[in-house]
């Protein structure tokens, strides 16, 4: 099991001026009087003070609250926006937990931070694609589109003309990749929409488990944080997977719609 250094304390705090003064002062001292063993209470005094500053030193650096991630939810909507402000206060709750644990069990945690980070931050970036889809998705719905591919195979088998009825298959035929494209869109809403309930309700895990390493020995402390850092991991890697494909499809849709756009142009050209 590989276990996190904590980091290193500064140098100062080892070679600190206060300290270098007592034993130079207890150095001329024990040279001028001839008793060199007046600098046994000068090395004393070095090292009380030695250990006063890495006591402070470690008090700020184990006890500093890491900053929850700054999440914009000014362009997100209800439910949205309400649904990543409860990712966001659960972050919150999880660094605040971490911060406030004892330096060996806050050095096993440290690794989850910017785990739990990114994870909130992922939650708003999911719930603005959810707005987006839900956007596009909401302009038509099932029954328009097959109103519209019926009206246009009635035109097509209806045209006299040869050029009109050959545009009227391809219009036919743009319309059938925007339905097969707003199915898609339907199953990516429902795939971001569970991955989205999956990081709250990861993160609702990871604050129980941070409550848990925090009660528990080293051993099984250890343990625990390396199976959170794990799961937090994992889930990354399927977000990132998940935003990856759902570019794609909002791409295509993008292009099918101006590439739709282009083509009604030209038929009324």
């Amino acid at each position: 099991m590989v276990q996190h250094k904590p980091p290193a304390p500064p140098i100062i705090t080892w070679l600190n001026p206060e300290g270098l003064a007592v034993l130079a002062a207890a150095g001329v001292t024990a040279a001028v009087a001839a008793l060199p063993v007046i600098v046994v209470p000068g090395v004393l005094a070095y090292g009380i003070l030695t250990w006063l500053r890495y006591s402070r030193w470690r008090e700020r650096s184990y006890n500093a609250l890491p900053a929850p991630a700054d999440l914009d939810l000014s362009r997100l909507r209800h439910p949205y926006s309400a649904r990543v402000a409860t990712c966001a206060q659960l972050q919150a709750r999880v660094l605040a937990d971490i911060a406030g644990a004892d330096p060996l069990h806050q050095s096993m945690l440290q690794p989850s931070v910017e785990r739990v980070r990114a994870l909130a931050h992922a939650a708003s970036d999911l719930a603005f694609k959810l707005q987006q889809i839900d956007e596009h998705l909401s302009r038509e719905d099932v029954r328009s589109l097959q109103n519209e591919e019926a009206f246009l195979t009635t035109r097509m088998l209806g045209a006299q003309d040869p050029v009109a009825r050959e545009r009227f298959e391809r219009a036919l035929e743009q319309h059938r990749q925007k339905v097969e494209l707003h199915h898609e869109l339907r199953a990516r809403w429902e795939r971001i929409d569970a991955q989205l309930t999956n990081i709250q309700l990861t993160l609702e895990t990871v604050s129980a488990q941070v409550l848990r390493i925090k009660s528990a020995e080293a051993g099984t402390a250890s343990n625990e944080s390396a199976r959170v850092i794990e799961s937090l991991d994992n889930l990354s890697v399927d977000v990132d997977a998940l935003a990856e494909t759902v570019e794609e499809t909002v791409e295509a849709s993008g292009s099918l719609e101006a590439h739709r756009i282009r083509a009604n142009q030209r038929e009324r050209g």
